[in-house]
């Protein structure tokens, strides 16, 4: 999501468009405006310059576009927005392809695998995943071949419904999920914002915790 918003102009001289020419912008100021919003986005940028619109907007589709999306917020004073801007271009997908994200070094993925091969009760708990559409199929082949159930979280499709080793984190499903987790060996908590309540589940003592998901 990208999300922009007027601002009060720096100018106030006569003769510049969009200059301060009203009583209001004097007392209807933000002096840090995007700080409204700063803890809630990924990036924020004010326009000082018009020649910085096709800069901004790249840069702006970019970081919004890229995992973890989220949203960016822009800012325009009213009299740069009466400049004229030249080259504005809107962004292409050449310009605001994804990033690669970083590989997980070999020995941990070593490591995970063994200990979820060698679990006697493995558990996978998929959050956000379903945000790729792509990964619902290699989740589900993944609970198979360990033979795991997957606690799918209410946030978004994360795995093929029909799944037999599917648990719904659901009210009328909570007791049946709280057991899953307490008889647990190995967890394997993918792309979750939140891994469980220890005041409301104990986990089973020597229990593995194992998280993997965007930072």
């Amino acid at each position: 999501m990208i999300f922009t918003a007027g601002r009060v102009p720096y100018a106030s001289g006569p003769g510049v468009p969009g200059a301060m020419d009203s009583g209001i912008f004097f007392y209807q100021e933000q002096f840090d405006q995007p700080g409204i919003v700063r803890n809630y986005t990924k990036w924020q940028y004010e326009l000082t310059r018009p020649e910085s619109v096709a800069f901004a907007l790249e840069r702006a589709f970019q970081v919004a576009s890229n995992e973890p999306a989220g949203p960016v917020y822009l800012t325009y004073p009213r009299d740069i927005m009466m400049q004229p801007a030249n080259d504005v271009r809107m962004p292409t997908a050449r310009r605001t392809n994804k990033s690669v994200q970083p590989a997980i070094p070999e020995d941990v993925v070593q490591d995970v695998a063994r200990r979820l091969i060698e679990a006697e009760r493995p558990l996978l708990l998929a959050g956000r995943n379903g945000r790729d559409p792509e990964s619902l199929v290699p989740l589900g082949k993944f609970a198979d071949l360990l033979g795991a159930p997957i606690l799918d979280s209410f946030d978004y499709a994360n795995v093929d419904p029909r799944h037999p080793l599917r648990l719904v984190a659901g009210p009328s499903n909570h007791v049946f999920v709280g057991q899953a987790m307490v008889e647990s060996d190995v967890l394997l908590f993918i792309d979750t914002d939140l891994l469980y309540l220890p005041t409301q589940t104990q986990l089973a003592a020597g229990a593995t915790v194992i998280t993997f998901g965007l930072p």
